[in-house]
């Protein structure tokens, strides 16, 4: 990745394994959805299911918090910055 799209102040996504098992679809392309408005690696279930997670134990909500901190300042950006 090029230097400069790595902020120094920016925090890094840690690569943790997933605690539910991911089915293989999972891994390959999106259906028919549009890569604009859906998810290209997680089906809309999985998506589904992580949420309800959330609502319902602490412990989803705890591995949620630092992901969606840590992906603010790339949710920021625009997609023509990103591919840039």
């Amino acid at each position: 990745m090029r230097e400069s799209l790595l902020a120094p102040e920016r925090p890094r996504i840690p690569l943790v394994s997933s605690p539910v098992p991911l089915p293989s679809s999972a891994l390959s392309a999106a259906s028919a959805a549009d890569p604009k408005t859906a998810s290209a690696l997680f089906p809309p279930e999985l998506i589904a299911r992580a949420r309800d997670n959330v609502k319902h134990h602490a412990w989803a909500a705890a591995i949620q918090k630092p992901i969606v901190e840590a992906a603010k300042p790339w949710m920021e950006l625009s997609d023509d910055h990103l591919w840039a």
